[in-house]
C-alpha cells in the first residue's frame, strides 16, 4: 500500500544549546503557515526535554520560512528538509531522514501540552507490550478536537482506529519491522487524488500488520484547532474529500464492517443535526457521508 517515497534534500541547521542523542524524531510537514509553526516551536521549547530532533519538511517556496528559522534554529533542534506538496510525501521524506528511536508527526498547526515528551518517554519505558501510543486532543478552549472515541483509554483496533489514531497525536517506537513502513502518497491532504484523509489511519494499519500493538489514552494531550462539520470551520469540499479518504481506506484495507458502521453513524448524525435546525452543519455532514460512499466505491 505504500506510495513511492518523495524526493527531499537534507540541510541540517545548527542547533543552539540542544545537544545529545535524539530520542524523538518529530516529523512536521508545513505549507503556508508561520504563526502556527512558531506556536508549536514554543510548546517544544517549553518541554525542557533535549533529546529530540524536529524534522521540518518545508513545502513552501524557497525562503518563505527564512526569518522564522533564523530565530528558532538558535533555540530548538531543527533539521530542515524540503519535499514536493502533499502531507504523506513530506512525512515519507522525514521518515527517510529520522534518527530517533520514537517517531511522531506533529501538524504545523498543533502544539504539545506541557511535559508531553517526558510522559511519552515514561509510557514506553513502563509498557513494553505496546509499540505505539495515541493520545487525546483538545483545542485552545479545552474542547475535544480529535480522537473522539467514547473510551478514555483502550487498545487500538481496526474497529476504533478512525477515532483513536489521528496523526499528530501518535507516537511510535522504531523497530526493525516498522522501519520500512511508509505513508501511502495517494492519500492525505494535497495528495491530488481527491482522497484527502485516511493517510494516518492507513499508516497505523500498516504498522499494525507488522505485529505492533497500540494503546489510546486521554490522560495525555496534544492540542489542535477544532476542524469538523459541526464547528463550521470546514468547507463542503473538505467534508467530501475527507469522507472520501476514509471510504477509500476502508475499501483498500477490507474494513467493510467498519465502513458500514461509519455510514450508519454519518446518516444518523446528519439527521439529528438537520432536525436541530443546523442546516449548514447538516449539509456538510451529508457531504462527508457522500464522500464515504464515493471513496469506498472508487478506492
Amino acid at each position: 500500500m505504500s506510495g513511492d517515497q518523495g524526493s527531499g534534500r537534507k540541510l541540517e541547521i545548527e542547533p543552539g544549546a540542544v545537544t545529545g542523542m535524539s530520542r524523538f524524531s518529530l516529523i512536521m510537514t508545513t505549507f503556508g503557515r508561520t504563526r502556527e509553526i512558531e506556536n508549536f516551536f514554543r510548546s517544544l521549547e517549553a518541554q525542557a526535554y533535549p533529546q529530540y530532533e524536529l524534522l521540518l519538511v518545508d513545502q513552501n517556496e524557497p525562503g518563505y520560512l527564512k526569518e522564522i528559522l533564523d530565530v528558532w534554529s538558535e533555540r530548538i533542534n531543527i533539521v530542515y528538509l524540503r519535499s514536493e506538496r502533499g502531507a504523506s510525501r513530506g512525512r515519507n521524506v522525514g521518515l527517510a531522514n529520522a534518527t530517533g528511536s520514537v517517531i511522531a508527526f506533529p501538524d504545523d498547526d498543533s502544539w504539545y501540552s506541557e511535559g508531553l515528551l517526558t510522559a511519552i518517554d515514561r509510557f514506553f519505558a513502563e509498557h513494553a507490550e505496546f509499540d505505539f501510543v495515541s493520545v487525546g486532543v483538545t483545542d485552545e478552549n479545552g474542547v475535544s478536537s480529535g480522537n473522539r472515541w467514547f473510551q478514555n483509554q483502550c487498545t487500538i483496533t481496526p474497529l476504533n482506529i478512525f477515532r483513536t489514531s489521528v496523526t499528530y497525536a501518535y507516537f511510535q517506537r522504531r523497530t526493525a519491522l516498522t522501519n520500512n513502513v511508509r505513508f501511502d502518497e495517494s492519500l492525505g491532504p494535497s495528495s491530488g487524488t481527491g482522497f484527502d484523509c485516511g493517510d494516518d489511519t492507513d499508516y497505523v494499519l500498516a504498522v499494525m500488520e507488522t505485529g505492533s500493538r497500540g494503546y489510546f489514552t486521554r490522560s495525555l494531550l496534544v492540542h489542535h484547532p477544532r476542524r469538523d462539520m459541526l464547528s463550521r470551520t470546514v468547507s463542503d469540499e473538505r467534508a467530501f474529500s475527507y469522507g472520501a479518504g476514509m471510504g477509500c481506506v476502508c475499501r483498500r484495507r477490507a474494513l467493510h464492517g467498519v465502513w458500514f458502521l461509519l455510514v450508519c453513524y454519518g446518516a444518523i448524525r446528519c439527521l439529528i443535526v438537520f432536525v436541530r435546525g443546523k442546516l449548514v452543519a447538516a449539509r456538510q455532514c451529508w457531504k462527508h457521508l457522500a464522500g464515504l460512499v464515493w471513496g469506498y466505491l472508487h478506492g
